[in-house]
């Protein structure tokens, strides 16, 4: 793996998790990111967890929040958030402020390259298949197995039609490492 330049995203949830603050470092990833909509004219004033459609990831979001407001201490979490060409291992940290908002911030730790994969690419065409991509780890299911992107295209044949991805959790992501079963 590569070391990444550390960026890190701020944004700022009121205590009914509306968006009321993002910084610059949002808008650049956004941009760079083929997301040029998620300004912060667009955001601002909106459920953060309208931006996640399954509602499992929904769900452990909420449970996340909850669980910071109430403890009233930072939680920190890995996750990745890969692009077509680069997998991105980061750092979520929640942090409680005490009128129950929270401050998220999202710290790239590490960077690795790779051969451009047409099924993260939101440009690619896609047939009319749905498969389940992992928010949390970035492993899609095929036949019941959790595998990284790489292998799921060889084990599926995509080479000509790429299908849709749904967002949903695999089940170590669901269950969370040991310190996310306690939320």
């Amino acid at each position: 793996m590569t070391s990444a330049n550390q960026t890190t995203i701020t944004y700022r949830i009121d205590s009914q998790n509306i968006i009321v603050g993002v910084d610059g470092a949002w808008e650049a990833f956004a941009r760079d990111n083929g997301a040029v909509g998620l300004t912060a004219a667009t955001v601002l004033g909106n459920c953060i967890l309208d931006y996640f459609a399954d509602a499992r990831v929904r769900h452990l979001y909420q449970l996340l929040f909850d669980s910071a407001r109430r403890q009233q201490s930072p939680l920190s979490i890995p996750l990745r958030c890969d692009a077509p060409e680069l997998r991105r291992h980061l750092e979520l940290t929640i942090v409680p402020e005490a009128d129950g908002h929270l401050t998220i911030r999202s710290c790239t730790l590490q960077t690795e390259p790779r051969e451009p994969v047409p099924l993260l690419d939101d440009q690619s065409e896609r047939s009319n298949e749905l498969i389940t991509i992992c928010s949390w780890c970035k492993k899609v299911e095929v036949e019941g197995e959790w595998c990284e992107v790489e292998e799921a295209v060889d084990r599926l044949g995509l080479l000509v039609e790429v299908p849709h991805l749904i967002h949903g959790m695999c089940q170590p992501c669901h269950y969370g490492p040991g310190d996310l079963r306690e939320i």
